[in-house]
């Protein structure tokens, strides 16, 4: 299931269904194949919401879009199950915001570093920057320490990312 998790109301969104989308793309092809994310051509973004996109959360913005796709990614569901931002939290207290814009999601929008740095100051309170001097800007959650890492998923992590 994408994007599951609970959505700030500062992210502007509504829900629509998966038949809507396709009549947006024009698309005749069961729901399950429909692309599970995108842009239309008026400029909405749109992410399933549900297992074989029968739902849909539309977005009239890029921004919005953006800041949907990095509250799910720093999502504790999300951060328990990744190691690549279990390793960047736990060791820099921080995800660099450059390495953000290469997250699939983020990557088919083409979302660039200055777009990731203003939907996270407008449209996620619960996340905050630290500056790591050659690292640059970092994201992080706000109020919540990084250390206590489920060991087998720290064990993954570092055999991924620190001793490969």
């Amino acid at each position: 299931m994408e994007l599951s998790e609970e959505i700030p109301i500062t992210i502007q969104y509504k829900f629509v269904t998966g038949n809507y989308i396709a009549n947006i793309l024009n698309l005749d092809v069961p729901l399950c194949q429909l692309p599970s994310r995108g842009t239309l051509s008026d400029g909405q973004y749109f992410a399933a919401t549900t297992p074989g996109q029968v739902g849909f959360r539309l977005f009239e913005t890029k921004g919005d879009y953006i800041a949907s796709v990095i509250n799910h990614h720093f999502s504790r569901n999300s951060v328990t199950h990744d190691p690549y931002m279990q390793i960047c939290l736990a060791i820099f207290k921080g995800v660099p915001v450059g390495s953000l814009k290469s997250f699939p999601r983020l990557a088919l929008i083409g979302a660039q570093p200055e777009e990731i740095i203003h939907a996270v100051d407008t449209k996620l309170p619960h996340l905050k920057f630290v500056n790591k001097g050659h690292l640059g800007s970092l994201i992080c959650r706000r109020h919540e320490p990084y250390e206590n890492f489920e060991d087998s998923y720290w064990t993954l992590a570092r055999k991924l990312y620190v001793d490969p």
